[in-house]
């Protein structure tokens, strides 16, 4: 499968000219990672901004946080998305969690800087990529708020009122 195929069947993608598909095929490639690969990393972060199209395999998703005094890898459920790297994407900062492969797992790599120059030269299909990458965001944080009020969460009483 060549990444013009693989291109038409994403949701990020989808519906898009084939001329726009063929142009966006030329700087994207499929990648392959084995078992314990770490395809992004919060703290070795790529020395680009790309996209990561999740096409096949099993990945974890985990974050670093800090539990009292130690800091610990927290895992978060992955909801059913294909797409990680858009917040490096969008903001031009390190990935916000690591993403690891968990067995074989391929993705298409889509390189960033080409697709803003992209969606620059093409304002219709940038609008189109762009709400589709909030879409996935507004999914995630709607996915996370329902995790996280479905939690005990521990407040600590604030002294201060709330004006």
């Amino acid at each position: 499968m060549t990444s013009l195929d693989v291109l038409r069947c994403v949701r990020l993608f989808r519906d898009l000219d084939n001329a726009i598909l063929d142009e966006i095929a030329t700087f994207s490639e499929i990648r392959s990672y084995a078992h314990g690969d770490a395809i992004l990393s919060e703290s070795n972060p790529p020395p680009t901004r790309d996209i990561y199209l999740h096409l096949e395999g099993s990945i974890g998703v985990s974050k670093r946080a800090v539990v009292g005094q130690t800091l610990k890898d927290v895992d978060i459920q992955a909801i059913d998305n294909e797409v990680y790297g858009e917040v490096g994407w969008f903001l031009g900062v390190a990935p916000s969690a690591d993403v690891i492969s968990h067995g074989a797992s391929n993705f298409l790599v889509v390189d960033g800087q080409k697709l803003f120059a992209l969606c620059e030269a093409h304002p219709q299909v940038g609008q189109q990529i762009y709400f589709r990458l909030a879409s996935v965001l507004a999914q995630r944080l709607a996915f996370n708020t329902k995790n996280l009020a479905s939690k005990s969460v521990i407040v600590r009483d604030c002294q201060e009122p709330i004006s």
